[in-house]
Formats: structure tokens, sequence, C-alpha cells
């Protein structure tokens, strides 16, 4: 759920129209107020560092809400600072009065008011969005208190209850006992005085109450972040460390161990730290290693003298033991327990700096790493998906992106949208251009120069193991191609088994129903001219004209099947006049087209068989599939192969969806003779079948 308020134009209105004035007025009443007080001065401070980190804050990135709100809280510091010095003044000067009330009271809010809006600064830091509901109601709640505890309390007390500069100037100022009068509430009721001790308990503890409980969203709110956003949290999560040094210096302050003006720069040094922090992680939380810094402060360095401190300890403790004996055994002892033990401690160190700033990769562990990916895969994606993880893990960047030529580009982390690589280079291996890498900045501290050279490193070997990638699926392609091709040459075969036995059948069918039946009429005829020779002489002649007769026609119903089996003209002239006598018996309009050269050409018989059966199924296909009005052949030859075509201008067909079992057995004849077969078709646009036969040396299927 994104923030809206404070919109843009809103916040800018305040900064010039607001904060001008505001800033103006303070310094001019707290130099009026204070006069020579070098510690009322100082408390402008404050104000006016949160007031110029909301400034950066919101010049820098004016569509975040949380620099807008950081603005607005910078704003009510130094509006509530100038408030306070302005009714001091006044009580100085004019002393109490009516308008002492309402002041009191303005006071009470606009302090609970201020740290609402550091607590929604917070409750969206730093993207300028919620993460769930309970950061809005939760806001809402606490500015609803800003105004009802005030509200409550004048019915509570009857008297009414000190705004909180007055119980610090008590505190702190000689003779400021009895500063602010007893002031009779005109709301108060008695019904309501059993409030009056959790109201004062929670205008007592307001100012670090809020504090803490923005403290626990922003942590609740971290750990939900991923790794750039962390480092934005972190800044002011560490500032906020700075906030513990209030409540300790407050607790030694009490007992009055250090004096207040010391008292004061503790207190407000702490407070512009953690402004600052919260500026910095919005705007440049890249500025330092600060992980390093906070780790090597509050966790190595105390270990570190943790075993150091016991290492000795252990050492002077063992030679203690032995200086009963004599100072020479002692220190021997000593120096023996010194020399055992130096092991350990350097294993305990090692161990801290790991707990202390993390695991750190080396070069050499960059590429091991790599290199025990290779070894576990050589898909190619899955591969640049393993180097990109691998690259932002061990150069510590916060997005790291492969593009490999020919394929999408693998990003690990998340890339903005307008983001610069802050190092790139290309994955070239032998001089061939694989593709690019790239990666984002760092993620915690400052480019190094060997940052640089372990990136040129890695992209030397993303190189290598992306080239072997390729080469190894260019291998895996090529054997799916060689086993779907032998696929192929199996189902190729077999269909031309069956076609062969479906062949075979067709001329028994013909042979018995034709020519037998026939040739059994004859040897009818025959015996029956055998019993006239003996009987009847005179219709023997007419028997014998009509017998020779019938064996003409039974030899020319044979030449007709053999024809269909293999004409007669391909045998004897060839292939062009083959398809010409075809031609001249089809009914549609064919025209043929050939170099004249080609027509006395002959090429080996089984290559002009599949011609001539190829130019007969398409034939076949123009006059009972495509309503064609006129075919066209096209003969073409090359030193290596004879080319056939057979177009016509029917209606054409999609390639997609509609079956060709018909060629099927001519693509199997032509792929068989080591030729290729092509269609080409597209509805309304007609079709062309094209043949590619080989005509030199047999080619080895």
């Amino acid at each position: 759920m994104v923030a809206t308020f404070p919109s843009r134009d809103l916040t800018g209105r305040l900064m010039w129209f607001a904060g001008v004035p505001v800033v103006v007025a303070s310094i001019v009443v707290g130099i009026w107020v204070s006069g020579q007080s070098l510690t009322g001065l100082a408390w402008f401070v404050p104000g006016l560092a949160a007031l110029a980190a909301g400034v950066v804050a919101f010049r820098r990135l004016p569509e975040n809400v949380a620099g807008r709100r950081l603005l607005t809280f910078g704003l009510m510091i130094s509006l509530f600072n100038l408030s306070q010095n302005v009714v001091l003044y006044a009580l100085f000067n004019l002393g109490p009065g009516s308008w002492l009330g309402p002041a009191n009271f303005a006071l009470q809010v606009l302090g609970l008011a201020m740290f609402v809006f550091l607590l929604a600064a917070l409750a969206v830091y730093p993207d300028g969005a919620y993460q769930h509901r309970y950061e809005l109601l939760l806001i809402r709640g606490f500015a609803v208190l800003a105004i009802a505890v005030p509200v409550l309390m004048l019915f509570a007390r009857p008297t009414l209850e000190p705004a909180s500069i007055f119980e610090w100037l008590t505190g702190s100022r000689e003779g400021a006992e009895g500063l602010f009068p007893d002031i009779e509430s005109p709301l108060h009721l008695g019904a309501l005085s059993f409030l009056r001790a959790p109201l004062h308990a929670y205008l007592a503890i307001a100012f670090t109450w809020i504090p803490f409980w923005a403290g626990i969203v922003l942590a609740l709110r971290y750990r939900r972040f991923r790794a750039d956003r962390r480092l934005q949290v972190r800044w002011p999560m560490y500032g906020g460390l700075a906030t513990l040094v209030l409540g300790i210096e407050g607790a030694i302050w009490e007992t009055a161990a250090i004096p207040l003006n010391l008292s004061t720069t503790v207190e407000i040094g702490a407070i512009v730290i953690a402004a600052a922090s919260l500026t910095i992680g919005l705007v440049r939380p890249d500025l330092f290693d600060v992980d390093r810094v906070m780790r090597r402060t509050l966790v190595y360095v105390p270990v570190w003298l943790l075993i150091g401190g016991a290492y000795v300890g252990v050492a002077a403790l063992l030679g203690t033991a032995a200086s009963g004996v004599g100072l020479q055994v002692a220190i021997g002892v000593t120096i023996v327990a010194t020399v055992m033990f130096e092991p350990a401690r350097r294993r305990l160190v090692s161990r801290a700096g790991r707990w202390a700033y993390g695991e750190s990769l080396s070069g050499e562990e960059l590429i091991r790493r790599l290199g025990a990916t290779l070894e576990h895969t050589l898909d190619l994606r899955r591969l640049t998906i393993a180097i990109a993880a691998i690259a932002r893990d061990g150069l510590g960047v916060g997005w790291t992106q492969i593009c490999v030529d020919g394929h999408a580009p693998v990003t690990d982390g998340e890339r903005p949208h307008d983001a610069l690589p802050a190092y790139a280079a290309a994955l070239v291996h032998a001089g061939e251009h694989l593709g690019q890498i790239e990666c984002g900045a760092r993620v915690r501290g400052r480019t190094q120069a060997s940052d640089r050279e372990l990136f040129a490193t890695l992209a030397r070997q993303a190189a290598l193991a992306i080239h072997n990638a390729k080469l190894a699926g260019e291998l895996t392609r090529r054997l799916e191609e060689i086993k779907h091709q032998a696929e192929e040459i199996t189902a190729s075969r077999s269909r031309i088994v069956a076609a062969q036995e479906s062949a075979r059948r067709q001329i028994e069918r013909d042979i018995h129903d034709g020519a037998q039946q026939e040739i059994v009429a004859l040897i009818a005829r025959i015996g029956l001219a055998q019993n006239q020779f003996g009987r009847d002489s005179s219709r023997l002649g007419e028997t014998l004209v009509d017998l020779r007769s019938e064996a003409r026609q039974a030899l020319e119903n044979l030449r007709q099947l053999a024809s269909g089996i293999h004409p007669s003209v391909l045998t004897d002239h060839g292939i062009v006049e083959a398809i010409e006598s075809r031609a001249a018996r089809f009914p549609l309009g064919v025209t043929i087209e050939c170099d004249p050269q080609l027509r006395n050409a002959r090429f080996e018989e089984s290559v002009e068989g599949a011609a001539y059966f190829f130019v007969c199924e398409g034939f076949a296909n123009a006059l009972k599939h495509a309503s064609a009005e006129r075919v066209r052949v096209c003969f073409d030859r090359s030193p290596a192969e004879l080319e056939v075509q057979v177009s016509d201008d029917g209606a054409g067909f999609d390639l997609d969806s509609t079956a060709r079992s018909g060629l099927a057995g001519l693509a199997d004849r032509i792929a068989a003779l080591g030729g290729s077969f092509d269609v080409r078709s597209s509805p309304g646009e007609g079709t062309t079948l094209t043949a590619r036969l080989p005509i030199g040396e047999p080619a080895v299927v």
C-alpha cells in the first residue's frame, strides 16, 4: 500500500513558506531568550539538523513519501523548539497569565505530534510504502493519542499538567521551582481522576515510547526487505543505536556524575547522528561500508579483546600456579602455555572475524564454486542462472545479468529499470562473441581495483563455461536430429515395403480380373476350335478369326497393364516424352517446360521411374483435390541433381492443418534415392510440389 501524505506540492510549500520563517524565527528567538547561554542555543541544533536532513531527502527524492515525512518531522522539531522559547520568553518577561494554559496545552500536543511524524516517516522508510496495515493503524493510534491524552488530562487533573519543558527546567535550573504555577483546569471531572496516573505516565515516557515503537516497526520492515533495501534501513538502525546513549546519559546525569554542558553535548550529538543516518540511508546508502564499521565496533573488537584476555589469562594463571616451584619453572610454563594455546587463539579470532563480517569469497573460492557448478549441469539456461547467482554473491553486488546471444537475459537480483551497470564485460572465447555479463554496484562498501580484476576473471571463466554448454547443447541437438532421421528412415522403409506389398497385390488382382480371365477364355475358344476341326469344318474359319481377334485384345490389355507398372515409352524414350505422353491423355491443360538438351538426356532407371510417378501423382492431386484448370511441369538439371516441379492453379490448402498421407509414399521413394521432397501451398494460391533427385554418384543414405 503506497503512502501519499503529505503530497509533493504540500511538502514544497511547507519547506518554503513555513520552514524558512520557522528557522529564522528560531534563531532570533533563541538568541533573544538564551542570551549568552550556549546550552540554550545548542538545543536549536537538533531541530536544524533534522530539518536540514529532511530538506536534503526531499530535494534528492521528491517522489519518496519517507523523505517528505522526514522533512515534516524536522519542521515539527524546529517549530516545537521555537514554541518553547516563545512561551519561556513570555513567562520570564510577562509572568503567568491567562495565556499560559492554552500555551501549555499546545506544547503538549505539538511535542507528541512531533514524534508521531517520526513514526510516520519510519513506517514507510525507505521505499514510501506500507508493508502491512498495522503500520498505518499504529500511526493513526498515536496521532489520536497526541490530542486525546492532553485533552483527557484536563478532565483528570484539578490543575494543569506542566509541559515537558517546565519539568525539565525545574530539574535543571536553580530557582526554577514553582516556575509553572498551579492553574485550575476548567474541565476537571472528579469521576475521571483515576486516569491521572496513567496519563501522567504516558506523557512522561512518550518522548521515548513513540520512538521505541518506531524502531520496532523499522526492524520488522527490515526483515522483509531485499539486500539493497536492507542496506538503506541499516543506516537509521545503526544511527538509532546512538539514541541509546541518551538513556545511559540520562541515568548518569541524574546522579550528577557529569556536568550539564557535557550532558547536553552528548544528547544533541546523538540526535544529530540519528537524523543524519535517516537521510544517508535514503539518498546515499553506499556512502560508507557501514556494516563493516559497525560490526568491527560492536562485534569484532569486543570478541577479539575477550579472546585475547582469555588467552593471556590462561597463560598467566598457569605461570602463577607454577611459581611456587620456582621462578624459572613459572616462566617456562608460561611460555609453553602461550605456544600451546596460540593455534586455538588464531582459530577463535578467525571464527570471530567470520561471525562479525560474514563469509567473504576470494577469487579462488569464486572460481571453485563456478567449477563445481559446471560439474553438475551443462544445460545453458541453468548454467547462466547459476553463474549469475555466484557472481552476485561473490562480488557482493545488488544484481547480475548475463545475456547470451540468441537467448533471453538471465538476471539474479532485482535490477532497477534505469540502472546502469557498475561492471560490464563481453563474453568472448577463442575469438567468438558469446554474450555480455553486467552487474550493479556493490551493496556494501566502495568499489576496489581487485573487484574489477575478479569480475574480469569471472567473465573469462563464464565465457568458457557457456562455450562448453553451447557445444554440449549443439551435440545434444545433433544427436536428437540423427535419432529423428533414423526413426524417419525406419518408418519410410516400412512404408516402402507396405507400398510394394500393396502394389504387388494390386497387380495380382489386375492379372486375375483381366489378363487371366481373357487367357482362360482363349483356352476355351481354342478347345472349341479343336472340336470344330473334326466335326464342323464350315464354322472353323469363323472361330479362328474370332480367336485371333481376342488374342490381339488380350495382348493389348497386357500391354496396358504393363504400362501402368512401368510405361514402355519411359523405357524407350526417357522421362520428358513419357510425361508428354501422359499429359496428352490428361483432361486438364498441361504445360511442360524443360531445356532442349534435357529432352534427349537419360538417367538411371530408378531416377526416371521416381520422376515419372512423382509427376503422375501431381497430376492426380491437381485433378482430384485442387479443382485446378492448368498444371505446369518444369524440369531443371544441375551437375548433381535433377529437379522436377509440378504446380497447379487450384484451391491450395493449409500445410499445418491438412494431412498429406497421399504424398508420403512419394516422399519415401525420393528419400530412398537420397533426394529431397518439398510442398508449398496456401489456401487460394495453388500447390507446388518439388522433387530433387541425385543424378551423380549414388547417394549414401
